[in-house]
This record gives C-alpha cells, structure tokens and sequence, in this order.
C-alpha cells in the first residue's frame, strides 16, 4: 500500500470519527409541551369538558383529579418500614387537610402523604366448657385452640371487601403461635401480627385436627392506633354456637359405596368460604354435625340463605364428583344422599381446524365443568359437581376420564396458533369423540389521537380480561398487547370477549393512561379513534408515619377506579414509582370511561 493511499484513509478515517454527531429521536411519541409553544392549551380542549386544560411547568394539564378512586400502595421488601406489605389509601387521604392524618414533621397533605401506622394485632379463639362438650371435643373452661387468622381489608366504612372490588389487596395472614404468658400459668395459643390501622374482616379458622369440629369465625374489626385485642370466645354470652341444643345443623350423609375418607361442610354460596366445621366421613351412612356462628336466620336458629353444602371425595380420587346443594329455607341436610353412578367414561376429542377429511390439530387445554351428571338410574342430577383439564397432544387429540354426563367444555388454544378461546358442550354419551373447531382469533385495530390532532406513537395498548362476570357461552379471554406506529395505529389479535382496553403513553411524554372498556366479536373489530386528553395530575411525597417522616423509596403506586355507570369491579387507571426522596407523580385521564 502506498503513502498516498495510507494518507488518504487516515483522512477518511479523521473524517468520519471528527464529523458532528447528528442526534436521531429514540421515539417517535409526541410530548405535552403545550405551553408556550404552537401547541397551546387550548388545542387540547375536550367536548363535554366543564374545565379547560392549563399551563403548568410547560406542560398543559387540568389541575388535580376530582373523582373518586383507590389507592394501592406496594412497599419493597427492601423498606425499613412494612416490607414487602400492600397499603390501600382512598383519594380522600390524598387531599386530607393537615390535622385530620398522623402528624408527622414536615408531612402536610396533599404534598405529603403519610402511610398508616402499623399495629399490634393479637387475639385468640377459645372455647368455653360447655361448647366444647356441645362439639363433641371436652375441654377445660376457655382452652385457646390454634387457628390461621385473615385480615381481609374492607374500604372506607362500608363492608365491601377490597379484592372483589377490584383493588388487589391481599389479606394479612397469621398464625397461632403458644405462649406463656407467666410461669404459673400454662401455655396458651395466640395469633399476633402487624397491621395497618383500619377496619378488617377478621377470619379465623381452626387448624387440623380442631377444624373437625370448632367453625370458622367471622367478624369486623378495627386496628385503632393503640392496636387490635381481639379475643374470641366460642359459647359466650354474644358468641353462642348457632342452635346447640338443637337438630338443624345435623347432616345426615349416605353412599351406597362407602363414605371413608369424604368429607362434609358448609361454604357461603357468594364467597365459597368455609363456615362450618368440617367432619370426615366413614361406613354407608353417618349422621354428623356441622357447627356455625353467627349463621343463623333472623327469626330462628335455622341456616340463613346464600349457604351451600358440600360433600366431597378424597383429594386423590379421580372422576368421582362432589355433591353441592343449596340449602333453602334452612333445610337441606337431613338427606344427603350421594347417589351410585356408572363407572367412569372414557372420552376422546380432536380440536382441529379445516374439514373432513384435511383437518389439522390445533393444539389446545381443554377444561371440563360438569353441568349434569347421570346417576346409576340413567337420570340426571345436577347437584353433583366434577371438573378437570388436560391438554391435547401437538396433533390436537386429547383423552381422559370423566363421569357420565353432560359438560361445559372450555378449548383454549395455544398461544400462537391464531386460535381464540371458546366455550362449547360435551356428553359422554356420544359414541364418538367429538372434534372441536376453535375460530380465529378476532384483528382489532384502530388509532389514538391526542386531543389536538396528533397521533400518538409508541404508546402501549394493553388489553386486560374484563373481571365482569362470565355469562352464557362466553369465556374469559385472554390478554394481549401491542404498540402504535408512528401514525398513532395499532393492530394485534384477540380472544372473542370482553377486555379492558388501556392506552399507555411512553414516559416522559407528559399523557395519561386511558381506559375503555371494549367487547371484541368475530371477524375484524375496529375500535376507532382514542382520544387522548391533557392529564389531570397527581404528585405528592410517600412516607412512613413515623415523626421524622421517613421516605417510602421505590414503592410501586397503582391508582384505581370504577368506570362510571358500570360500578365495580375499579380498574387500574395509573401508576409510578416513589424516587429517592419517596415523591411520585402520575398522570391520570380526567375520568376512565
């Protein structure tokens, strides 16, 4: 290589390397710098609005929000205060007034927000004498028996409990722990735990072997700042035994085949929880007592409605069907019978695409709920319950063994086969396996706007099953997610069903998440033109209730609310990270709808 040549790159090479860098847009978002540039505030009026959006720190906005919503707050385990723990605060705490929450030093609402004071809760479950011997358990006078305790959180004042609502708040979990509370006296059992001042469902539920006999016990309670004593006496005075002297809580269960090794109990048909004890069974025919407190009707000691009872086979058997029957009028136990039936079925099927004799398998979990099963008689008895799943093998093909009846059949195909989830019918009666045609899953497409015209790149469109309840032959479908190109259009596939459909703006570009509720049919859905306005703007400190009023750092905040008209279940609506000095800010639609 000559010198010329060799000088010729160098120079090629200093160009390239001295040249100016030229800065390239990571995104393609459009970003809320309303004010005072071309894009004024009131570009982004919105029909219908009582309020028009204002200029605040270059960024146009409507002030702070004005309807009513939850909010969750998730500590990390990494905190010095609650690791690991989930607060629910309500927009009431937000904007309280300095005065009305924990005083804490330089924490004033609404820049600052303390989180609640954690407090001691501790309690027992003992039994007097006399319920003991009702139970069939003797006792000494005011035993403590051990038990696992629920702190189920209730908003507000009301008694709605926060999950079915829609805010995810797990229930604060505890167990029983002995104690000595002094040397001349003997070991008790106690449950202790901490949790945040409010008001609570407290559950408590004996542990084995005692849940044979002692109920579950339920009840409102309120963590005060001095903490919660909550000791419960089973056959006090204002906690009897439902009707202990009486005949209506005895259940009397028969099985031709035997009944070793069932069990037999009482759930609130609403919540499924267990309100009775729970007895195990034995022989062809048994007579057992299920005890209650506080289960009663108003006027007599019968089972209030909304109960169910439950007779159910060992966990380990397969294909035998549990008995579920409503209890009316406050009876329904006296005859239990769980009739014979034939022996199991065994049943194939095929979900496949195309037609005889192309067909391809599509391969798939299949889930079976009965509706009707067959007694040994060849009728039908809808109050015996079976459900199970399998999956199909990659041509399609499934096999398994059920109890002879008729079935809800749900097919959800796997993911990227195009398919959609879909609801259909079994009967074990057919002599053939049954083959199953799953449709296509739906093309919905459309566009998000801002509300000057804009369209919004590289926003996220998230759409979430809607927790509305399942009716009819429709299913749950099952959630998906896609983003915007730079015209503001997006396009991605979709179970039949209904979905919440969430518009989230990249960070940084100063718009709020927007949420619709949407139902998707067959075919091509075309949800049209999303606007997205101004947010509304939610920013304040987290700390703990300390006096020095410590941060909450990087704390995930989730804010949620109903959709108006709709009621619950609420719907996340926005959310943020608390930074190094516990602040967050999140940016909030006007009002999901």
């Amino acid at each position: 290589m000559s010198r010329r040549t060799t000088f010729a790159l160098g120079v090629l090479s200093c160009a390239i390397a001295c040249s100016p860098i030229v800065a390239e847009p990571l995104s393609d978002a459009p970003v809320n710098a309303g004010c005072p540039d071309v894009h004024g505030c009131d570009l982004y009026d919105v029909d219908g609005s009582p309020t028009k959006p204002q200029c605040h720190d270059g960024r146009c906005d409507f002030g702070r929000p004005d309807f009513n919503f939850s909010v969750v707050v998730n500590v990390p385990d990494s905190s010095y205060f609650a690791p690991g723990r989930a607060f629910v605060l309500t927009n009431k705490d937000l904007n309280a007034q300095p005065g009305t929450v924990s005083a804490v030093t330089g924490c004033k609402p609404p820049l600052c927000v303390p989180l609640p004071d954690l407090v001691s809760a501790k309690g027992k479950y003992r039994v007097t004498e006399a319920a003991a011997q009702d139970v069939g358990m003797p006792l000494p006078d005011l035993t403590s028996v051990p038990v696992r305790v629920s702190f189920v959180p209730l908003l507000g004042t009301s008694q709605i409990e926060a999950a079915p609502a829609g805010i995810p708040a797990d229930p604060w979990l505890t167990d029983s722990t002995h104690f000595v509370e002094s040397a001349a006296l003997p070991p008790d059992v106690l449950y202790s735990d901490s949790v945040p001042v409010g008001r609570y469902l407290r559950v408590a539920s004996p542990e084995p072997p005692f849940d044979e006999v002692f109920p579950p016990v339920f009840g409102t309670v309120t963590a005060q700042p001095s903490g919660l004593n909550d000791d419960f006496i089973l056959g006090a005075t204002q906690t009897p035994l439902d009707d202990p002297s009486g005949d209506s809580r005895n259940a009397t269960v028969s099985r031709a085949e035997g009944l070793d090794g069932w069990r037999v109990w009482l759930i609130d048909s609403t919540t499924g929880r267990r309100i009775s004890s729970r007895r195990t069974l034995s022989g062809t025919k048994m007579v057992v007592r299920l005890d209650t407190v506080g289960q009663t009707q108003p006027t007599s000691p019968a089972l209030r409605e909304g109960v169910d009872v439950i007779v159910a086979p060992p966990e380990d058997w397969i294909a035998v069907p549990r008995l579920q029957s409503r209890i009316l009028n406050g009876t329904g136990l006296e005859a239990l019978d769980v009739p014979s039936l034939p022996g199991p079925a065994s049943v194939t099927g095929l979900v496949a695409s195309g037609e005889e004799p192309a067909l391809t398998g599509v391969p798939s979990r299949v889930i079976f709920a009965s509706t009707q099963l067959t007694r040994l008689d060849g009728t039908s008895d809808p109050l015996l319950k079976y459900s199970t799943s399998v999956s199909t093998d990659p041509t399609g093909h499934f096999r398994t063994v059920l109890p002879p009846g008729l079935y809800d059949v749900t097919i959800e195909p796997a993911e990227g086969t195009g398919f959609s989830k879909v609801k259909d019918t079994f009967d074990t009666s057919e002599k053939l396996g049954k083959t199953y045609h799953p449709p296509m899953r739906t093309t919905a497409l459309g566009r998000v706007l801002l509300a000057d015209g804009r369209p919004l790149a590289e926003a996220e469109i998230l759409a979430i099953p809607s927790d509305k309840p399942v009716v009819g032959a429709a299913v749950k479908p099952r959630p998906a997610r896609t983003r915007t190109d730079r015209a503001g259009s997006f396009t991605f596939e979709l179970d039949q069903g209904q979905y919440v459909f969430m518009v989230e703006p990249q960070a940084g570009t100063g718009f709020p998440r927007v949420v619709q509720l949407r139902s998707i049919p067959t075919g091509i859905a075309d949800l049209g033109e999303i606007q997205v306005a101004p947010p509304t703007r939610l920013a304040f400190q987290l700390r703990d209730p300390s006096k020095n009023g410590n941060p909450i750092v990087r704390a995930m905040v989730r804010i949620f609310a109903e959709l108006p008209g709709r009621g619950p279940p609420a719907v996340e609506i926005g959310r943020s990270m608390t930074g190094a000095d516990g602040s967050c800010e999140i940016l909030l639609a006007q009002q999901p709808r």
